[in-house]
């Protein structure tokens, strides 16, 4: 702008200048425009020479632009890079931890299901194996208990060692020294115990006894049960060559179990504990009351209406000696009844009600005596058998308190000794109440056909007098 400036105003000094020194105007003006293209001619030399100089002092700037865009471009793409590498540090990271979780978990895992595996074995140890391997299991037990998931791996191979060495050894059977007590009369017996597979048997070594064997709970020597068809001839070649016949419970000892707990009706009465032996006598008082109304039910002998009919006939048609030849084919009770009636005959209608009346109340009076009782009895039954199982609830709830639950085993089995009650109650409720109801319904019926009869028979004699009293009038 400042050489713009100048070249204008050079031309406008010149001018000036030829007008103050008195030249002509053509000429002044002819010179100013020399002047002005001499100047202009500098001008673009100086404008040309300062652009070469300009673009001289821009190359190197723009060479230094370029690398500097160059180092950025490079610095940015190494900041992408660490970026990168970073997240991949940071996923890589993460699926680290996720299998360290996981890896964590699993020996977390296995470290219980060895734990739960080697209670388990410990548990269900034979008794048999208890002293050849009892001490060992319970080593691996406390090692296992106290060690953590990362360092328990050692310990759970131990652990697997000991559970395969033992599966081998009941899959290929074992032999071991020990003693068993006898089922039949408690005697503790020195001998050998087989184990095969889930199976467990046991010889003595007197002779003589031999069977499957049963774990007793709290007790230091098991159970040997022998079996009828099992003897002692065909068990030893098994025991001395490991060749023979073996009896196997295909439920796992269950069976053996379910008979050792079967009692008999006194051991369950005995089970059932006071309450037991109050229901045991109510029970045998029921059936001693049942019997004897189903004998006094046995002696009320009622015809039937069609059987009776015949005879009401005669006694109406005023043939009393005919009535009475067939009120004694007929039955006990309507014989004595009708006889009743006949005997009575000539007294007054109310004296023969009354005499009828009696009769019937007597029977009714007969055949509902101790009825009510029997009833009272089936609505006892399950009360008492409810007190029964709420005191021997009491008593498994107290025991609990005082040893701790313990085993499902043995509370479940404490509680079945506490139903027992309410089940020999319900025994003795629900005959009872069949019983009385049979006999409630037909006694009922028997003696609604009495008072029937009785009715129709002092009907049938009204009948006659009035009949008589009109063949009188008719004479």
């Amino acid at each position: 702008m400042k050489t713009i400036r100048f070249l204008l105003a050079v031309p406008l000094l010149g001018v000036l200048r030829l007008l103050a020194a008195g030249d002509p105007i053509d000429a002044a003006v002819t010179r100013a425009k020399l002047e002005a293209t001499e100047n202009l001619k500098t001008a673009n030399a100086e404008l040309i020479a300062m652009r070469a100089r300009i673009d001289e002092a821009r190359r190197p700037l723009e060479e230094a632009t370029v690398e500097i865009e160059r180092r950025v471009s490079a610095i940015e793409d190494e900041i992408r890079k660490i970026e990168t590498d970073q997240a991949n540090l940071k996923d890589a990271q993460q699926r680290l931890r996720r299998g360290s979780d996981n890896q964590r978990r699993q020996l977390g895992y296995l470290l219980s299901q060895t734990q739960e595996g080697m209670r388990a074995l410990g548990d269900g140890l034979a008794p048999g194996e208890r002293r050849e391997c009892g001490t060992r299991v319970e080593e691996l037990r406390r090692q296992l208990e106290a060690v953590a998931a990362r360092e328990g791996v050692p310990a759970v191979l131990a652990a697997m060692d000991a559970l395969v060495a033992r599966l081998q050894r009941r899959i290929g059977g074992t032999q071991v020294a020990g003693e068993a007590v006898v089922a039949s009369d408690n005697r503790v017996l020195a001998g050998r115990f087989l184990l095969v597979g889930p199976a467990e048997f046991f010889l003595s070594n007197e002779g003589g006894v031999v069977g499957p064997v049963i774990a007793r709970a709290g007790g230091e020597w098991p159970v040997v049960q022998p079996l009828p068809g099992w003897t002692e001839d065909q068990a030893r070649p098994v025991f001395d060559s490991g060749r023979g016949v073996l009896p196997l419970d295909a439920s796992g000892g269950k069976a053996l179990l379910l008979r050792q707990q079967q009692n008999d009706l006194l051991g369950q009465v005995r089970k059932g504990g006071v309450v037991g032996y109050i229901i045991l006598a109510v029970g045998l008082l029921a059936l001693i009351i049942a019997i004897q109304k189903v004998s006094d039910f046995r002696k009320l002998g009622v015809d039937e209406p069609a059987i009776v009919r015949p005879l009401l006939a005669e006694i109406a048609a005023g043939r009393h000696e005919a009535a009475e030849r067939l009120a004694e084919r007929l039955k006990s009770t309507t014989r004595e009844l009708f006889l009743r009636g006949l005997r009575n005959r000539e007294k007054p209608k109310a004296i023969i009600e009354e005499h009828l009346e009696s009769y019937v109340l007597q029977q009714r009076m007969l055949q509902e005596r101790r009825l009510p009782l029997l009833a009272v009895i089936a609505t006892a039954g399950p009360l008492l058998g409810l007190l029964g199982t709420v005191t021997g609830m009491i008593k498994t709830f107290t025991l609990i308190t005082v040893f701790g639950t313990g085993s499902a085993g043995k509370l479940s089995a404490g509680i079945s000794e506490a139903l027992i009650a309410t089940k020999f109650g319900l025994m003795v409720a629900i005959p009872a109440l069949v019983v009385h109801g049979f006999l409630s319904q037909r006694i009922q019926k028997h003696i609604t056909m009495l008072e029937r009869y009785a009715l129709e028979l002092v009907t049938a004699g009204e009948e006659a007098r009035r009949n008589a009293r009109r063949e009188e009038v008719a004479k």
